[in-house]
């Protein structure tokens, strides 16, 4: 799906996210949920809810469905299926391989041998075979009516049930046939078909139609029909083979039993047959006199009946006959491959009537066996909750389950673009939102921790600095932090210093006798009436302070300033009262 895309919602058999399946066993006489819990490589049965309907009216089953779905627990997906009575099954091979290439022309391809239009058609498949040399894929097509799928969405949709998945129970069902029951067990396609020209014959209940009675009609006169061609049944001639494990699958349900005949694990030929726990509860409420409903009830809930044990025996050989029928007919449509079941595997709600497993190996012998759940959560290693215990009954819940584990390709909601429950897509984005934020803190995280270095380098280096600065200059730095402060504060020191060393070298004092002389020299200090109060003297400049006895004298010590060889005048004195700097001439500095 396209969600994988982004993350996988699981590699292999191990789930990266925890998915909880929902899966609905809806009949007209009660309704079953089971939840499945697959987190990693453990899967486990959460819960079970059986409700008995009231009623027959589809209004009972969708508060049935709502009920279940709001007390048994959380859950990402809901599975559901449509009975194999609604579905039309057709087998054809195409000259392309792809799945994405067939899926262009299937419906065209199919659309001739469909008993209705198909315009009206919701159409999948799965393939079976490919020929690689002769670029040839075997499609098997399962097609049903939009008005099938329309009834069965809107019972979920009105329960405010996201429905995720409609299968076929058949299919369904054999899927958890090859995963828990099948022995020798290849690790094979579930639906794969072998390689050789043999044939899955795929019989359903249906033939050219126009209505919906009518199909329910041909349905019943199925057994007299003649073979159809491969063109309209789909099936060919197949090889010799010897089997080793032929075993049939027979699950009696409210009102209609499937029947799946397998050859060393693969699913050689389905029927179903509209015949079940409905027929016999009609029969025998006319015979006792108790209501069709009480007697549905107490049927497929496995009450004790007040009923001769003859009139079940009856009813029940009804049952084995449709079977025993049902193997003729497969015996007649591929008579070159047939082989007689080693077992005969019963299950499902009719599997609650009363000495079943007892009349069933009276009919057919000691080849009749119920299917032993236990064994089945065995072979698939799933775990169930202490206070819940599956049933023969709990069959087709169980494999609508296992199906969305194993394989989804047949889903009438793909095609029928109603798919609404968009909860894996969900956690995808999750995940890529999780990986977003992962991946930006983890940049964060690097560069936090860069800095934190950095800073930490910094701070040591500072106080490094501070104390090597203070001791060697002689400078308080406490709560000094700013090195630009800490730089001035050195630079101040060092001039300092500088200036103190330039009064005490040799260099200096001849410089300092030639600019004394170069004053001294130019200045006539009893002329003008000099009063020098001060002079300060240093490899750049010269300051001198004190008094004129008049205003002429300024002008005369202007012009005798102006007039020294080694000085600069900065300021012309304009009071008696001075205070000038001289500033020492390029030329004149020495190394000072």
């Amino acid at each position: 799906m396209l969600s994988d895309i982004l993350v996988p919602e699981k590699i292999g058999n191990y789930y990266l996210f925890q998915k909880r399946v929902l899966s609905f066993d809806v009949t007209p006489m009660l309704v079953q949920g089971l939840l499945l819990d697959y987190t990693g490589k453990t899967v486990q049965i959460k819960n079970k809810i059986t409700i008995a309907l009231k009623d027959f009216s589809p209004q009972a089953q969708i508060s049935a469905i709502k009920k279940i779905a709001s007390s048994i627990g959380t859950y990402d997906e809901v599975v559901t299926s449509l009975s194999s009575s609604l579905v039309v099954f057709k087998e054809i091979q195409l000259p392309f391989l792809g799945r994405d290439k067939l899926e262009m022309i299937v419906a065209y391809e199919v659309e001739a041998l469909l008993p209705f239009s198909v315009d009206q058609a919701v159409i999948d498949f799965i393939v079976t075979s490919e020929d690689l040399d002769k670029k040839i894929s075997t499609v098997l097509v399962a097609a049903v009516r939009k008005e099938d799928i329309d009834n069965q969405y809107a019972h979920f949709e009105k329960a405010e049930v996201a429905l995720s998945v409609i299968t076929i129970d058949i299919l369904a069902l054999y899927t958890l046939y090859f995963h828990g029951m099948y022995a020798p067990h290849k690790a094979v396609h579930p639906i794969s078909l072998p390689q050789q020209p043999e044939q899955l014959l795929l019989t359903t209940s249906s033939s050219r139609f126009s209505t919906f009675k009518n199909y329910l009609d041909k349905i019943r006169n199925l057994f007299g029909r003649k073979k159809v061609p491969t063109s309209e049944s789909a099936t060919f001639a197949p090889a010799q083979i010897t089997h080793k494990q032929v075993e049939l699958l027979v699950d009696v349900g409210f009102d209609v039993i499937r029947v799946l005949y397998m050859q060393d694990g693969v699913l050689r030929a389905v029927r179903t047959i509209p015949f079940g726990i409905s027929d016999i509860a009609q029969t025998m409420s006319v015979q006792t006199g108790t209501a069709y409903y009480d007697m549905a009830h107490d049927l497929i809930s496995a009450q004790e009946l007040q009923i001769p044990e003859d009139i079940v025996a009856a009813e029940l050989k009804k049952i084995f006959e449709e079977v025993s029928k049902t193997l003729l007919f497969f015996e007649k449509q591929e008579s070159l491959v047939y082989v007689k079941p080693q077992k005969i595997w019963f299950s499902g709600w009719g599997c609650n009537l009363s000495k079943f497993a007892q009349e069933a190996q009276l009919f057919f012998g000691s080849h009749a066996h119920l299917i032993d759940i236990e064994k089945i959560l065995t072979q698939l290693s799933i775990k169930v909750v202490p206070k819940e215990k599956l049933k023969i009954d709990s069959m087709l819940s169980l494999a609508l389950g296992v199906f969305i584990h194993f394989d989804d390709n047949i889903n009438f909601l793909k095609t029928f673009a109603k798919k609404t429950d968009n909860n894996l897509l969900s956690k995808q984005l999750t995940a890529l939102l999780l990986m977003t934020v992962l991946c930006l803190g983890g940049v964060f995280w690097s560069s936090f921790s860069v800095l934190q270095k950095w800073e930490s380098s910094y701070n040591s280096s500072r106080k490094e600095l501070i104390k090597t600065v203070g001791q060697r200059m002689n400078i308080d730095l406490k709560n000094e932090k700013s090195i630009k402060t800490i730089e001035l504060k050195a630079q101040e020191a060092f001039k300092r210093e500088k200036d103190l060393w330039f009064l005490f070298s040799k260099q200096t004092e001849q410089s300092l006798l030639k600019y004394l002389q170069d004053l001294s020299v130019n200045i006539d200090r009893e002329a003008i009436g000099l009063d020098l109060r001060s002079m300060h003297l240093d490899y750049e400049k010269a300051t001198l302070t004190g008094t004129l006895k008049s205003l002429e004298a300024i002008e005369v010590f202007e012009e005798e300033l102006l007039g020294l060889k080694f000085f600069t005048l900065v300021e012309i004195p304009r009071e008696i009262e001075f205070s000038v700097q001289l500033k020492v001439k390029d030329n004149s500095k020495g190394a000072l």
